[in-house]
């Protein structure tokens, strides 16, 4: 009888699949040589087998929601990009149509930016196995909404940058937090900044003690020392990204050591931030970025193992990174192309970067079989390696 059951179940789970896709394979078929980027083309424009499509692009192709009922006769899918950024409302997603995704056994990545999502159609991707990666920027969601959020339950990142959350009250983020079935909350969803109505979020970290199920969180902008040192000291978090933190005397007067944490993502500008990482005794740093010269600065740094520095800060004192580099021995030492550097006796007189700069840096990092790299933050793509 428990065999017969089991059976039983398998063959209703698999008719369940049929009688979601609604559409045909050769109409499926059409849609995904007709609806693909123009670049492309090639790829898509001879394709005879359904299985072999492993992504789909439908990113601002403004479709709506009766593009994903193709999505059930592409069961190999592991990506689907359906970002509504700039398209009318009547080519938006709302989610309604969620539930074709429900047989994708193999997708790992969902990109539904800048839609209009109704999160309580999304406890359909709960059914996804290897669900990792789901972005849901820009959807409108606020306070009314983190009840259905709480629902979703996916052992990856969600990224929730750019909604509403300034008109959540930070009690009820506290709440989503601590009760969310997700594994990682990512609340900025851009590389340094973020978005100033998640100020509500950071006031939040303050209230909460406890988590369900978070695993990594990420937010925009400066949080309070105490409030982050009280966050790690009480929830198993294993990473956490921020912008900054506002006292870092606080958090390193008030962190305990911490066993949990493998990746930490913050822009620490003082001795005491540094000296903070040495509490983090799990800590994994691939790049650290350091924002001073100062000698009392670089000792600390020099703690901290990792085979690469990135030098986020104006002005450098070219002597002092100069030692650094020949004491920290990384294998790569990046500098933003603005840096203006410095001779300690001569502060207010800048040196050219590709004249005395690279000459004197050069062999101090060659020496110890290091390279450096130059890159320009008004040009994230433009950057060189000597």
């Amino acid at each position: 009888m428990r065999k017969l059951a089991l059976a039983l179940g398998i063959l209703l789970n698999m008719n369940a699949s049929a009688q979601d896709c609604t559409v045909s394979k050769e109409e499926t078929l059409n849609f995904v040589r007709n609806n693909v980027a123009k670049s492309d083309q090639d790829l898509y424009q001879n394709i005879m087998d359904l299985d072999s499509v492993k992504g789909l692009d439908l990113g601002q192709k403004c479709l709506g929601d009766q593009s994903l009922l193709h999505v059930c006769n592409l069961p190999n899918l592991e990506w689907l990009n359906a970002w509504g950024d700039g398209c009318p409302k009547e080519g938006l997603l709302t989610g309604a149509t969620l539930s074709a995704l429900k047989g994708l056994t193999h997708i790992r990545s969902i990109d539904l930016d800048y839609n209009n999502i109704d999160p309580a159609y999304l406890v359909n991707l709960n059914d996804l196995p290897n669900l990792r990666y789901l972005k849901l920027l820009g959807n409108h969601l606020g306070d009314q909404d983190l009840g259905a959020l709480e629902q979703l339950s996916i052992n990856g990142d969600v990224i929730l940058g750019d909604n509403h959350w300034e008109r959540a009250s930070a009690e009820k983020i506290a709440k989503f937090l601590s009760h969310t079935k997700m594994s990682g909350v990512d609340f900025g969803g851009v590389m340094n900044g973020g978005y100033a109505e998640d100020s509500t979020v950071m006031g939040s970290l303050a209230l909460v003690d406890s988590f369900f199920a978070l695993k990594k969180l990420s937010i925009p902008g400066k949080v309070a020392g105490v409030s982050l040192a009280k966050l790690l000291n009480s929830v198993p978090l294993t990473s956490f990204e921020c912008s900054a933190i506002s006292d870092e005397t606080s958090f390193l007067t008030n962190l305990k050591e911490n066993s949990d944490l493998t990746y930490f993502n913050v822009r620490l500008r003082t001795v005491n931030g540094l000296s903070a990482l040495g509490k983090m005794k799990a800590l994994n740093l691939s790049e650290i970025s350091l924002y001073s010269s100062d000698p009392t600065y670089l000792e600390e740094a020099l703690k901290i193992k990792t085979d690469r520095y990135m030098f986020g800060y104006s002005k450098l004192d070219l002597e002092q990174i100069r030692s650094f580099i020949q004491s920290a021995a990384p294998k790569l030492v990046v500098f933003d192309l603005k840096t203006k550097f410095y001779r300690s006796e001569q502060p207010d007189q800048f040196i050219g970067f590709y004249d005395d700069v690279t000459k004197e840096l050069l062999p101090s990092c060659q020496s110890k079989q290091c390279r450096v790299r130059v890159f320009n933050s008004d040009t994230p793509f433009e950057d060189w390696t000597f």
